[in-house]
């Protein structure tokens, strides 16, 4: 019993922490600029997110054998990568105070406009989505040898996150508005990379890309690295320049 109860709190808490992390950041992020009104969407995608993963393993249960699927789980991971790289660089470019001023006074209630909204609310959903199905299979297939203590250990690990999730949430709207816009774009702008790199790896496993080990002790692989160097030069170049004529714009507008 004690073996199954500590292995269902890990398994929950380690999938979700990711997930978690994600919607904190983003949750806060609402609140700090004034939309947290808004974090409906938020909870929306990640709800949405726990029911397509029941699904998700069930049919993974029933015509996979309990394994999940590297194709399905590579295309999720690049779209995240995508979302997350794209809401870190709009974060990024309005974390200037003066900046994210003018923009408040240009486009008043369409801040958060409904392709925003839209951004927002999937990258909840992948989130969660990306690390729910998998958690729901591996608790099904420890159910398989004994519940006793099972449901006992999720109840733990769901409540560990829940308390991470109010403190550091808490923490973070301390934080004056740049240093908050500034962490929660590097922490999704890291994230986004870390999944692109994935997802090259599980297209590689599944013979969409050639595989180029850096090492015989490393997973890592050429290609990935290749990835996630180009898209984070491209990423960090883009923003700049997005920054440096949002900068200018902003100039001849107040004047």
């Amino acid at each position: 019993m004690e073996g199954i109860w500590m292995q269902a709190a890990g398994v929950v808490f380690r999938e979700g922490l990711e997930a978690m992390l994600v919607l904190m950041a983003l949750a806060a992020y609402l609140v700090k600029a004034g939309h947290g009104n808004k974090q409906g969407v938020l909870w929306l995608g990640g709800g949405l997110a726990l029911v397509a993963s029941g699904a998700a393993a069930w049919v993974f249960h029933t015509f996979y054998g309990g394994l999940h699927n590297d194709m399905v789980e590579a295309f999720v991971m690049a779209v995240a990568a995508g979302l997350m790289l794209y809401v870190s660089g709009w974060m990024f470019l309005r974390q200037d105070p003066l900046v994210w001023k003018a923009y408040l006074q240009r486009h008043m209630d369409k801040v958060m406009n409904t392709s925003s909204l839209l951004a927002l609310g999937a990258v909840a959903f992948l989130a969660v989505f990306r690390e729910g199905a998998e958690t729901v299979l591996m608790l099904g297939a420890m159910a398989a040898d004994s519940t006793a203590g099972m449901l006992e250990g999720a109840l733990l690990g769901l409540g560990v996150l829940a308390v991470m999730f109010v403190g550091i949430k808490r923490f973070a709207l301390q934080l004056p508005l740049r240093p908050m816009f500034l962490v929660t774009s590097a922490f999704l702008f890291v994230m986004g990379l870390v999944l692109a790199t994935d997802a090259v790896k599980e297209f590689q496993e599944v013979g969409w890309l050639t595989f180029t080990p850096l090492s015989s002790t490393s997973d890592m692989t050429l290609e990935a690295l290749a990835t996630a160097i180009l898209l984070g030069a491209a990423g960090i170049g883009g923003t700049f320049l997005a920054r440096y004529q949002t900068v200018h714009a902003d100039g001849k507008h107040a004047a």
